[in-house]
């Protein structure tokens, strides 16, 4: 992951201008990137085993979890011994940012609000859906739908529009002309 690499590159620099570190270091490798996939792994797999040093199973995200804490441990103790331990939480940091922004963007995210949206109608858009629904053309449904729509209009004239679900607010605007 490109971001976790170079949010790694940043706070290793950080780090080398800190009393922790020396401005002297030079950071070279791709640790930070290595941290960032491996928490966007245990993100979509938290409970996948992983081998440590090939023969210690360990859950994905307690992996994840004891790396951080050694991370921060060795980066604030000065316990470095020439790694750049700020780079690992760097690389934490900007891979939890990037899974964050995708999630954002997502398509299916986008897909849940347009599904949820006829639920959050107000007052005004109420009495137009029900004038919508009352032009429904019964007689040119199948027998099993007027059935349908017969017994939501009653609920509706019994209860309001409040008490439809959303089964059956999707049901009156499938028929529905626009």
């Amino acid at each position: 992951m490109f971001a976790a690499g170079i949010t790694g590159a940043v706070l290793s620099l950080i780090e080398s201008f800190t009393p922790l570190g020396s401005p002297y270091t030079q950071t070279v490798g791709a640790s930070g990137a290595v941290f960032g996939v491996m928490l966007g792994f245990a993100h979509y797999w938290p409970r996948e085993r992983i081998l440590v040093m090939a023969i210690v199973p360990v859950e994905a995200r307690l992996f994840v979890v004891i790396m951080t804490v050694l991370s921060l441990y060795a980066g604030f103790s000065g316990a470095g011994g020439g790694v750049a331990h700020f780079a690992h939480l760097g690389g934490f940091l900007g891979g939890y940012l990037y899974l964050k922004w995708m999630e954002h963007r997502s398509p299916a995210r986008r897909f849940k609000a347009k599904a949820e949206a006829p639920a959050r109608r107000n007052a005004g858009s109420e009495r137009a859906d029900l004038k919508r629904w009352e032009k429904i053309p019964r007689d040119q449904l199948h027998p099993v739908n007027r059935d349908e729509l017969d017994r939501v209009i009653e609920k509706i004239k019994q209860s309001g529009i409040g008490s439809l679900t959303a089964d059956e607010r999707a049901f009156l605007d499938r028929f529905a002309p626009d």
